[in-house]
């Protein structure tokens, strides 16, 4: 009642009061007080060792405070690699840093991917981790990658018209390899951009000198977070993640990346030729988002299960590739029918799809699992449906996706004729 009390109170003095800075501090001091909250990290459900916790905490002391004007020292390079490389690769898709008007958000970045992997990702425990990544092989890898897109029956296999999944081609189009390599575009790409956004330098009014991004969000903390354990908590987050960038921005320097060849776009070409991930990443974005793509459905079309998992569902996937997918990872793609995966199913059709999604969490993880993945009360008609058999909507087939685009087209060129007929009338 006083913390309601008091925000009422904050609340009626900014209204009487206008343009001021106090204003402004004011309306900020609400922001924080009512919804400033650490996103926890993702539960993985993965077993870890006393000897990885000692490892973190020896990072941290070690190498904490960072000053983010320097490069992480050597011995913190080999602390991070002892650490991280053992970490798995999933809970790293997203860092968050502390804003001072909105509080714990993510950095916002161009990214090759999102998913968001939750709970339910974790129940098969076969999941790729950091040393599989960085795992000594990149070199090796890249002139794989690059042999696997000069193959015409690998290229074919990311046609939507190669209908779907053939893991007798997951060998001979070294699908893991790509996957590896899929997985180090990516991070790479996040890295440089993260560590890019958080060294920017920004004025702050009554402030002498400069603070970046990172340095802001440890002064904001201070300034506006009286939650000790609240505050620990997120300049360790923080921090956890600038460590992990700058660990995973050296070992792409190291190596650079390549893309697939003869690609071009406002003037650039592309070449089997290494580049440089510190000068061309803003430029070759684009091509590497490709070649990120084409790794990763290459390596999921021939049922590489690691690619498979990382990858959301798209609006125009075959329907026979939802089908071995529905027969192979039945938890997955109901998961992703019940967020709609881009068709048009009504909330209750995608409500039926959580409340099966769920009902197969219980059945693989327990419902104390499947409960921090999605809330029964909230499904318990769609709940009853599914357990009486009530049949649920699939995605369309191909022919009637393609008759249905036939039809926008046709209505679509009817449309732009009776404009041209008016035009000549009038």
């Amino acid at each position: 009642m006083t913390k309601l009390l008091l925000y009422g109170l904050l609340a009626c003095l900014v209204a009487s009061v206008s343009g001021t800075d106090w204003n402004r501090d004011v309306r900020s001091m609400l922001v924080h007080y009512e919804r400033f909250e650490v996103r926890p990290e993702t539960e993985t459900f993965l077993e870890v060792s006393d000897e990885q916790n000692a490892s973190w905490e020896e990072l941290i002391e070690q190498c904490t405070p960072i000053d983010t004007r320097e490069p992480l020292s050597e011995s913190c390079m080999l602390l991070a690699e002892q650490y991280f490389s053992k970490e798995p690769v999933w809970p790293y898709s997203q860092m968050y840093y502390y804003d001072a008007w909105d509080g714990w958000v993510p950095i916002f970045i161009r990214e090759l991917t999102y998913k968001n992997f939750t709970t339910a990702d974790y129940v098969d425990k076969d999941v790729p981790y950091w040393n599989d990544v960085f795992d000594g092989q990149i070199e090796q890898r890249k002139k794989q990658f690059l042999k696997v897109v000069a193959d015409s029956s690998c290229l074919d296999l990311a046609s939507r018209n190669k209908l779907g999944i053939h893991p007798t081609n997951h060998k001979s189009c070294a699908a893991r390899e790509l996957y590896k390599y899929g997985a180090y575009l990516n991070a790479c790409s996040r890295a440089h951009q993260r560590l890019s956004f958080l060294s920017q330098e920004i004025t702050q009014e009554n402030q002498t000198g400069e603070l970046n991004y990172y340095e802001l969000s440890f002064s904001k903390l201070d300034e506006w977070v009286s939650d000790v354990p609240l505050r620990y908590s997120a300049k360790r987050r923080l921090a956890k993640g600038f460590l992990h960038a700058s660990w995973v921005a050296e070992q792409c320097k190291v190596h650079g990346f390549v893309l697939v060849p003869g690609q071009s776009h406002l003037g650039l070409e592309t070449t089997e030729e290494k580049m440089s991930w510190e000068h061309d990443l803003e430029k070759y974005f684009l091509f590497v988002n490709h070649a990120y793509d084409l790794a990763l459905r290459i390596a999921a079309k021939t049922g590489d299960d690691w690619a498979i998992r990382s990858r959301t569902m798209g609006r125009y996937l075959t329907d026979e590739f939802n089908e071995d997918l529905l027969k192979r990872y039945p938890l997955q793609f109901h998961r992703e029918m019940g967020k709609g995966a881009g068709y048009d199913f009504t909330p209750q059709e995608k409500a039926r799809h959580r409340a099966k999604a769920y009902l197969l969490l219980v059945e693989q993880a327990g419902e104390k699992v499947a409960q921090l993945e999605y809330d029964p009360s909230k499904l318990k008609r769609e709940i009853r449906y599914v357990k009486n058999g009530g049949s649920l909507r699939f995605p369309p087939s191909r022919a009637e996706i393609l008759k249905e685009t036939r039809k926008w087209l046709q209505e679509y060129e009817e449309d732009e004729m009776l404009k041209e007929m008016k035009g000549e009338l009038f």
